[in-house]
């Protein structure tokens, strides 16, 4: 399960409704629980089927440009307090492995399944002064999800290089999409006590902007560069292993105006009947 809070401001100047401009501040929880199942195929492989269910909560007010309480014309119609839940995107993957006498390799091939829910465009229901929503579940497109990982002990730490990328190929029926994401990993592990095991992670990740019918607007994803340092605890139980990761930004790149992101925690319990190849993570 991962949790992340994320404040968003900016002034709105545009609406066929509001001729005067004002600030939109908005707070949002972002809040994951997902399921993974492994089945074995081979000594050496797996299919992995990634399911993760989303809880949004959404929080709003507005002010003046002087920063007093300010009242709009429909103060719904682009934002609101609500919360919302749904399920994500799902992924299934092929999960290949070899362990070599020092080395080991491992790929992820995938592909992610539009379950979730999508929204029609809302910059363009926004200029026409109707409700709408820019809260998405999903993609809408069936799109192809890649990884690739090599590691090898170097003394006491396990050590790990891994690349991803998910790649967004054509627009869903509401002309929407997703920008294309890859990243880079780099991680180290190791043991501290008989059961628990402390990871550090250093990752690159960069996504393209989102596009409208082929256009990129002025708001929502617009491309952004990240370097994340995530430091976890782990630690072994009877049945599996629990683990408590942290996350947060070391430098951020992006576009225009948009959300910093902010501490991220996440808890997760692993178990596994069977010996499964070494995961690669896809973020």
């Amino acid at each position: 399960m991962t949790s992340a809070k994320f404040n968003i401001e900016h002034i709105a100047d545009d609406e066929p409704e509001n001729p005067v401009p004002y600030w939109h501040i908005q707070s949002l929880l972002v809040s994951e629980l997902g399921f993974t199942v492994s089945r074995g195929l081979w000594k050496v492989g797996a299919v992995d089927l990634d399911v993760p269910l989303r809880a949004v909560r959404s929080r709003v007010h507005y002010e003046d440009l002087d920063r007093e309480p300010f009242v709009p014309n429909d103060p719904e119609n682009h934002h609101r307090t609500e919360t919302l839940f749904g399920i994500a995107d799902p992924l299934v993957a092929l999960h290949l492995a070899h362990e070599g006498e020092t080395w080991i390799f491992s790929t992820r091939l995938g592909v992610s399944i539009p379950l979730g829910k999508t929204e029609p465009n809302p910059f363009e229901l926004g200029r026409e002064g109707l409700r709408h929503q820019h809260i998405q579940f999903g993609t809408g497109t069936f799109y192809p999800v890649l990884g690739a990982s090599v590691g090898r002990p170097f003394g006491e730490y396990d050590v790990h290089l891994t690349g991803v990328a998910r790649v967004p190929l054509s627009e869903n029926e509401h002309g929407y999409q997703a920008g294309q994401r890859y990243g880079a990993l780099l991680s180290a592990g190791r043991g501290l006590w008989t059961k628990w095991q402390a990871t550090t992670e250093f990752g690159y990740l960069h996504e393209r902007a989102e596009t409208w019918d082929g256009v990129v607007e002025e708001e929502g994803n617009l491309g952004r560069s990240d370097l994340l340092l995530s430091l976890g605890l782990g630690y072994e139980l009877p049945a599996g292993t629990l683990s408590f990761n942290v996350s947060f930004p070391l430098w951020s790149e992006s576009t225009g105006e948009q959300v910093d992101i902010p501490l991220v925690l996440a808890l997760s319990w692993e178990y596994s009947a069977v010996a499964a190849p070494a995961r690669t993570e896809t973020p």
